[in-house]
């Protein structure tokens, strides 16, 4: 049942939801016109307290790291294009425990055009090689440490599509995939054992109609299908809600919807019906967007 459990956790990992805000490394999105590279590198020293597990009656290990982060990213703003490309290297290299060196990769795409004066088109991708399980950025997710060297991809696409002056259809299609460098079933981690790679997809669509200048309704859709442990563990997720969104100020928006969605899950070899739901509050001054979702 545990192994289940854990399982079935990292397939919500896999079909979480995508955040809005972009963690650091990345710096803020540009808006100078034409091609710009901005190249950066981070230089440091830290002192780590508690560098190895000692053992009984010998004195704690103390050490010094440096630290290595060369950066680069590439921007493109054009009249209907906008495109970014970005890299991130960190190195932590120990002075005498060279085994306890760290190295990880970060890298991501976006892109954007406005291909007609009612469509737009998106895309987007992101890619991250880490040492331990817990620097991966998942979203809303976050995995326990583990040791070992982890990989995740992730890439979308989609549209938004303004039918009328009232109505919009917006449309994507996600894909992630998460690996780990190497299993251990008798390891020393109890939360080795339950590590396994996987990968999922997910489609969706949303159709809103503006009644008002500040409420829209309208009905969603999504699928997600994700698969672990190269076949042995599928998860299927549909759901269709109505959607409310009303402007309660300026730069405030609440967002909600209600409504029913099925899971599959051979795993503990479910199928049933639930209630689906979500509400949200976004609030944009700028280029700052908060928000929180629920």
């Amino acid at each position: 049942m545990r192994t289940s459990v854990i399982l079935l956790a990292i397939v919500a990992t896999l079909i979480g939801r995508d955040a809005t805000a972009q963690p650091a490394p990345w710096a803020p999105e540009r808006l100078t016109p034409g091609w710009v590279f901005t190249p950066s590198a981070v230089l440091g020293v830290l002192h780590d307290s508690n560098v190895t597990l000692r053992a009984v009656n010998e004195p704690i290990t103390a050490e010094a790291v440096g630290l290595i982060n060369p950066r680069g990213e590439i921007d493109f703003n054009g009249r209907r294009t906008h495109f970014n490309a970005g890299y991130s290297g960190a190195l932590e290299a120990y002075r005498e425990l060279s085994e306890l060196n760290r190295y990880e990769q970060k890298g991501r795409l976006e892109l954007r055009h406005q291909a007609r004066p009612r469509l737009q088109l998106f895309s987007t991708a992101s890619y991250a090689s880490v040492p331990t399980t817990d620097r991966l950025e998942l979203g809303p997710g976050v995995l326990p440490f583990v040791g070992i060297g982890s990989q995740h991809f992730e890439a979308s696409g989609g549209f938004q599509l303004q039918l009328s002056r009232r109505a919009k259809l917006d449309g994507g299609l996600s894909f992630q995939t998460i690996h780990f460098d190497r299993q251990q079933p008798n390891g020393p981690d109890e939360f080795t054992q339950f590590l396994r790679d996987g990968r999922s997809i997910s489609p969706s669509l949303t159709a809103m109609y503006d009644l008002s200048a500040h409420l829209s309704v309208g009905a969603a859709w999504s699928y997600r299908h994700a698969v672990v442990s190269e076949g042995l563990n599928v998860v299927d997720v549909q759901s269709t809600t109505a959607e409310l969104a009303w402007q309660a100020a300026g730069h405030t928006t609440i967002r909600g919807g209600a409504g029913a969605a099925h899971l599959t899950s051979d795993t503990e070899l479910v199928s049933r019906w639930g209630p689906a739901y979500h509400l949200g509050v976004e609030h944009r001054e700028g280029r700052v967007e908060l928000s929180a979702r629920s």
